[in-house]
């Protein structure tokens, strides 16, 4: 066996890997959903447009999580800070060709809008585990990260 310890990655690597990597394939994903669309006359493109100026700097907040990590391995980070924006992209990408699952995502978005908060919820889930943790490490004497 391999006895010599891992090298934890450097925060300049996890930025990279774990939030502008990822979040650069998700704004492509967002380029690649737009041009799917058939210009059929409805409103699907603007708002998906429109929503990305929103949802890309939200994604680089909510993949917040992989920096209070240790991570050893770059693919590992690059693949963990995929799991968010893949599944943006697929509810976008069921919201906007999902037949009959449409429906039911457009349900979630009418008031009180109960199903949106809690997927934004989950979505910050990670997030907000990752610096409780952190912040017991931290306030009970534990090395940082």
């Amino acid at each position: 066996m391999n006895d010599v310890p891992a090298t934890v990655l450097s925060g300049v690597t996890k930025v990279g890997y774990g939030l502008v990597l990822p979040v650069g394939v998700l704004l492509l994903c967002q380029v690649a959903l737009l041009l799917t669309l058939d210009g059929s006359g409805s409103w699907d493109g603007l708002g998906l447009a429109v929503g990305t100026l929103f949802i890309v700097p939200g994604m680089l907040v909510a993949n917040g999580w992989v920096l209070a990590w240790r991570w050893t391995a770059r693919r590992r980070l690059f693949v963990a800070g995929l799991a968010l924006p893949a599944v943006l992209v697929g509810t976008e990408f069921l919201w906007l060709h999902g037949g009959p699952l449409r429906r039911l995502i457009n349900g979630a978005f009418v008031a009180p809008f109960t199903w949106v908060w809690l997927y934004v919820l989950l979505l910050f889930l990670p997030l907000l585990v990752s610096l409780v943790l952190r912040w017991r490490r931290v306030s009970h004497g534990g090395r940082g990260a």
